[in-house]
């Protein structure tokens, strides 16, 4: 019976997987371009169809390293000898880390965040919402890294977990996996550099519980210990090392022939101050937020504040971190505010125009999620554990978001987390499990008296206030935008 049951898990799962790669593939297949709709994808494009040629096209885009070409431009290469649409194995890329994600990477991260064993129809419930809302973000259909940083961040949570269940060259190989994917995503996306040291970080706790007990302590720590962490470290470092390599061999040459490519860094440097007044870019209207324009005005004064600005919006003028930091704590409290601005656009997906069917849906999962949160946390060392970096993982992917400016398609790790947990988590079957008891226990009874002697419903009392904060919230960062009749709410 166990193995029917088993063997029915790993089926629904397969089934599943080839439904959401299907999903996506179709999708994609309905554009027939994957980069139409983006500046930076259609540039790289030029770059990955003309890399083996003599004539290879230096894509700014460049600047992001190894992971902007590859592997689409292997994907380019076989769509061209198999004489099939140019975009047609990226499409199915994008297809397999979505079926990833949805049938391995969230109910992984769940079921070590919550101890629960998601259900087949919570995955299909989870498929269905994250489609919908990523599919409005271009992350499934144009050609960016945000589809594959969210997969490969989730894989090396992935393999972080299985680091305990295995023991001998297993343990070694999911420790390597580990390393290089961690590796991966901080080098795929700068968005991820400080999440991947959260994910090393609980590798590294991994690797100590599953290192032999019963030793003495100095011997465990160098036997059982030392050499996996180190292990651990070399192969996150070979991923920095094959990105020296590409800039080395790809970028260099560009450099030296005298076309300049931007490193990240300069990026970084304008985005700081020239985003400082922006909440919002490129989904909808775009939000504003006057208190990050008065902090540099306060700094520079009106005249050269103004003038700094419109410098960088030009690129010629960025913060460099240290003035990021100086302007910090001049303005300490203002900065938390812009933050917390940020944080309330991030988890408030309106469709781009104010829509509640949209927002509604975004509030009660996150909502969902706290109270999961709350209810598993019954003394402070559930708080204090090796599962809490998870969390700080998903949550640092987001802080290039709370001190630049929110892209929606930046938000996929964090969606992962909290729509995961409210979707795949335990809560959705306790909810109905109280539900159906209610209505059948009126149904005994012909009766709604039996109602009123239930406990009080704080919880939904506790959703209702929850969602009116965060429209109120979320309104008035509309109001302070200049969308004119745009900011008001509607179905």
């Amino acid at each position: 019976m166990e193995l029917k049951k088993t063997d029915g898990r790993v089926l629904g799962t397969a089934v599943l997987f080839l439904a959401c790669f299907a999903a996506v593939l179709l999708y994609c297949m309905r554009f027939g371009s994957m980069i139409s709709l983006s500046g930076d994808a259609a540039d790289i494009w030029k770059t990955i169809t003309t890399y083996y040629t003599a004539d290879r096209y230096p894509s700014y885009v460049l600047y992001k390293g190894f992971a902007s070409v590859y592997p689409y431009v292997w994907l380019y290469q076989l769509a061209v000898l198999l004489g099939t649409n140019e975009f047609f194995f990226v499409m199915c890329y994008h297809g397999l880390l979505f079926g990833y994600i949805i049938a391995f990477g969230i109910p992984t991260l769940v079921k070590e965040l919550t101890g629960y064993e998601p259900k087949w129809w919570q995955k299909v419930l989870l498929a269905v919402v994250l489609f919908w809302f990523w599919s409005r973000y271009k992350a499934l259909s144009d050609l960016m890294v945000d589809l594959p940083s969210c997969a490969f961040f989730l894989l090396s949570i992935q393999c972080a977990v299985a680091i305990v269940h295995y023991s001998g060259w297993k343990r070694w190989v999911m420790v390597c996996l580990a390393g290089l994917l961690c590796g991966l995503c901080a080098n795929i996306s700068g968005q991820y550099s400080i999440a991947a040291a959260c994910i090393m970080v609980f590798a590294c706790v991994q690797i100590w519980k599953s290192a032999p007990a019963g030793r003495r302590l100095g011997r465990r720590f160098l036997a059982g210990f030392l050499p996996l962490a180190v292990l651990l470290c070399l192969a996150m470092g070979s991923v920095k090392l094959l990105n020296l390599a590409f800039q080395a061999t790809v970028l260099q040459p560009f450099q030296d022939s005298g076309v300049y490519i931007a490193p990240a860094e300069a990026w970084m440097h304008r985005a700081l101050i020239f985003m400082i007044d922006i909440g919002r870019l490129f989904y909808g209207s775009q939000l504003y937020d006057a208190r990050g324009h008065e902090i540099v005005m306060s700094l520079y004064g009106a005249e050269e504040g103004t003038r700094l600005l419109e410098l960088a919006a030009a690129g010629g003028y960025g913060w460099t971190i240290a003035e990021y930091f100086r302007a910090f704590f001049q303005h300490p409290v203002d900065f938390i505010m812009l933050y917390l601005n940020r944080l309330m656009i991030a988890i408030s997906d309106d469709s781009g125009i104010c829509a509640l069917r949209s927002l509604l849906p975004c509030y009660t999962m996150v909502y969902l999620a706290i109270v999961t949160a709350i209810k598993g946390l019954k003394r402070l060392r559930d708080l204090f554990c090796a599962k809490l970096w998870l969390v700080l993982g998903a949550l640092a992917s987001m802080i290039p978001v709370l001190v630049m400016t929110v892209e929606m398609r930046y938000t996929l790790s964090l969606q992962s987390m909290l729509f995961g947990v409210a979707l795949a988590g335990p809560i959705l079957p306790r909810l109905w499990g109280t539900v159906s008891g209610g209505i059948h226990q009126c149904r005994q009874e012909k009766s709604l008296r039996s109602l009123l002697d239930r406990k009080f419903p704080w919880e939904v009392m506790g959703w209702i206030v929850f969602c009116a904060v965060c429209l109120a919230y979320f309104g008035s960062i509309c109001a302070a935008s200049d969308m004119g009749t745009g900011m008001l709410y509607h179905w």
